[in-house]
């Protein structure tokens, strides 16, 4: 779906009713720089895939929690929410 939108810098996925998010859909990206999935009902957030972005919101969800391993590949994230 993603596919044809290298230069895509901002997506926001707010309130889709979401469950799971993986990376791997947005890996394709490589412009990507915020990534706004604001209330969703994701339980299981998968970022394991280099990410650039700057900017991920992922607050307003059903995470109960959020492994170090999840952001580590996200190299130069300036903004965090996950409230």
């Amino acid at each position: 779906l993603l596919r044809n939108l290298q230069s895509l810098q901002h997506l926001n996925l707010s309130d889709n009713k979401l469950q799971v998010f993986d990376s791997s859909v947005v890996n394709n990206l490589s412009r990507l720089e915020s990534l706004i999935l604001f209330n969703n009902r994701i339980e299981r957030i998968d970022l394991s895939h280099r990410l650039e972005l700057k900017s991920l919101n992922i607050g307003m969800n059903r995470l109960e929690r959020l492994d170090q391993t999840s952001l580590r590949d996200i190299h130069g994230l300036q903004y965090l929410s996950i409230t």
